[in-house]
């Protein structure tokens, strides 16, 4: 997504060395144990997952949102969608959902981790494109 379709304008670019580190936010026990110094070693982050629906429970956001704050400057944020327990079908209201909720939650973009192998390739497609014009 460009960055002036995102909150912040000064987007991180994706690093020649990548540190990524996935947040499960169903996890909430194991996120408070997170300290700083832990999440400053990642320069990739990514909120994993939405809900099916491409939006974010408020109540578990407050949990990673401090969890974000120690992220050392520069650190690429990634809300994803998908995940191996994910079944619900993409739809372009799911895109919409997802560029909101990232752009709400002030993330960088969206990773996609489409394992649901139920998904046709008609309504991903569908989903895919206008994902692509949102972040246009």
């Amino acid at each position: 997504m460009k960055g002036t379709d995102m909150l912040e304008t000064d987007k991180p670019k994706w690093p020649e060395n990548a540190m990524v580190g996935y947040i499960d936010i169903q996890a909430t026990g194991s996120m408070k144990a997170i300290t700083a110094s832990q999440i400053q070693a990642y320069n990739v982050i990514i909120v994993a997952f939405t809900d099916p629906d491409g939006t974010l429970d408020a109540a578990l956001w407050a949990t990673v949102e401090p969890i974000l704050k120690n992220a050392a400057p520069g650190t690429l944020k990634l809300l994803s969608y998908g995940g191996a327990g994910a079944s619900a079908a993409p739809s372009p209201l799911t895109a919409v959902n997802l560029v909101n909720t990232a752009k709400t939650l002030r993330l960088h973009g969206i990773d996609l981790d489409i394992e649901d192998n139920k998904i046709t390739t008609a309504n991903y497609n569908l989903f895919a494109t206008t994902l692509k014009k949102l972040g246009q």
